[in-house]
């Protein structure tokens, strides 16, 4: 189901819906028309792209649709697709204001005192969720660094970095120059270069992402 690479930017970006307060989340869905689209105007909705700067935090595709849109947190506005970003968002948009992890207000915030830092690569903040052992990580480092998985795959939750290899922690990563994290290795045979999940999606870099590793 989530086969992904770092060559998306998808075609359509959502216009955002607003909500007051004590509502839903604020969403954001493609633009649907059965017309034919010309070039010009595929180029004008490129340009609006751009400008607007949807796009969702876990896999940069500016791409949203009912089913599932590009929610916005109430607190810092990172946005993810429902799906990308797992509970609450499993079972649908719920009511009210939504918070995302790092954000004052949620209760996964509220029960950690460490820095939003990413354990798997140098970065901070964006989509990133508390890991089993009281540390967090990006939701796409822990998608494509191959040990790492998900307790509760679906919803996202539960982040186990305990099977990560030590070699891989001592990697240095190519793009940055920094042993920070864990790098992951370049799939091209022969090939002695390594990268951090989220430098590789800077330089947008092809990574394999397997089915079924995911799952603890």
């Amino acid at each position: 189901m989530w086969f992904w690479a770092m060559t998306w930017y998808i075609n359509t970006l959502g216009e955002g819906v607003g909500a007051s307060a004590g509502s839903s989340p604020r969403l954001s869905t493609s633009r649907i028309s059965g017309k034919k689209k010309s070039p010009e105007d595929s180029d004008r909705e490129e340009e609006c792209e751009d400008e607007d700067g949807i796009v969702c935090a876990v896999c940069k595709s500016t791409d949203g649709d009912p089913s599932d849109p590009i929610v916005f947190c109430d607190g810092c506005d990172l946005m993810v697709h429902s799906t990308c970003y797992g509970n609450p968002f499993v079972k649908g948009i719920p009511e009210g204001d939504w918070f995302c992890s790092q954000c004052p207000g949620s209760s996964e915030a509220s029960q950690s005192d460490e820095s939003f830092s990413c354990c798997l690569c140098p970065g901070k903040g964006g989509a990133i969720r508390p890991t089993g052992d009281g540390r967090w990580a990006h939701i796409v480092c822990a998608l494509y660094v191959p040990e790492v998985f998900f307790k509760d795959p679906e919803g996202r939750e539960g982040i186990d970095c305990s099977k990560v290899p030590k070699g891989r922690w001592k990697e240095r990563c190519y793009v940055c120059k920094s042993a920070s994290g864990c790098a992951i290795q370049c799939l091209e045979i022969k090939c002695p270069l390594a990268f951090h999940v989220t430098c590789g999606f800077n330089e947008d870099l092809c990574i394999e992402y397997r089915e079924g590793r995911k799952e603890g």
